[in-house]
């Protein structure tokens, strides 16, 4: 089973002011704190989207701190009806590759979905800087990491059957459904978000809170939107 890379929570002006470095392998961008970013997750406005049916599509996100393209082409029609999809003046929280075109640095999209609280945007970028702490070395403690989350209800107003196979903190609740579900194949970022759904979260929380576990590698992703536990 091969290991997908971590997507690394950044800003977009990490990407744009950083050093794009050609890979063999995998090119990647070093920003600006020093960070190395081959895959990217931003949360971030569209202020601009373009599509020509089955052969082009783009998308620009603004973040507030810089603007960058998302882009696909014919030679991959999921990912050209991915970025058709997407309305303008939507935040949305996107994954992807960090490619160069003629100088040109953009994402290769993987994952887009639609965020509908604008205090996300706030949340992702203050745990960026977690992100940038942990990746050039300094020491980090979780007793640190910023409290914003959005309301988690009670395992009482949930109104599940199994109240004491899930209940504590959303994340925690998220890993277990994650060992317990997986596969070799993974669990699917729309069964994790349709569960705890039924039992009253929110899908944006959600979406941070499988985001979180992933950036501290307690989950890994085998295939687009889709998670196994750790093996570390």
């Amino acid at each position: 089973m091969k290991k997908r890379m971590t997507a690394i929570r950044a800003s977009i002006a990490d990407v744009i002011d950083g050093e794009f470095i050609k890979d063999p392998d995998s090119s990647y961008v070093i920003s600006p704190f020093g960070v190395q970013i081959r895959r990217a997750a931003f949360v971030a406005f569209v202020v601009r989207t373009y599509s020509k049916p089955g052969e082009f599509a783009s998308i620009t996100l603004d973040d507030g701190t810089e603007t960058i393209q998302a882009k696909a082409w014919s030679t991959d029609r999921r990912k050209v009806d991915l970025l058709s999809a997407v309305e303008n003046n939507k935040l949305v929280l996107l994954i992807g590759r960090i490619k160069q075109y003629n100088d040109d640095v953009y994402v290769d999209p993987e994952i887009i979905r639609e965020v509908s609280d604008p205090n996300l945007m706030t949340l992702h970028l203050l745990l960026r800087y977690q992100t940038i702490l942990s990746q050039t070395g300094v020491h980090y403690s979780p007793a640190s990491e910023p409290q914003m989350t959005l309301s988690e209800p009670a395992v009482s107003e949930l109104g599940t059957s199994e109240p004491s196979e899930y209940s504590g903190p959303l994340i925690r609740q998220i890993l277990k459904f994650i060992k317990q579900h997986g596969s070799v194949n993974g669990v699917s970022i729309d069964e994790i978000i349709d569960f705890f759904m039924e039992r009253g979260f929110e899908k944006d929380d959600i979406q941070m809170k499988v985001l979180d576990l992933q950036d501290r590698e307690e989950i890994e992703e085998v295939g687009i939107g889709k998670y196994v536990p750790s093996s570390r």
